[in-house]
């Protein structure tokens, strides 16, 4: 047997974008925060007070571009 999956917030970094989504899984609801970076990683405080977010200065192109690799 299975139980139903619990609602939870998603937090989404939105790397071209820059900004993050957070979704509410319970009524789809979505929000969008702008940020000063292009985000790679959000995560979550152990107490669920603060997001955190990795990411490098805007900057034009995509992020999976990576000139000099090969």
């Amino acid at each position: 047997l299975s139980a139903p999956a619990a609602a939870a917030t998603i937090y989404v970094a939105n790397e071209n974008g820059r900004s993050l989504s957070i979704i509410d899984s319970a009524s789809g609801a979505t929000k969008q925060i702008e940020l000063p970076i292009q985000p790679h990683n959000v995560d979550l405080t152990m107490d669920g007070k603060r997001i955190l977010a990795t990411g490098t200065p805007p900057r034009s192109g995509a992020h999976a571009t990576h000139q000099g690799a090969g």
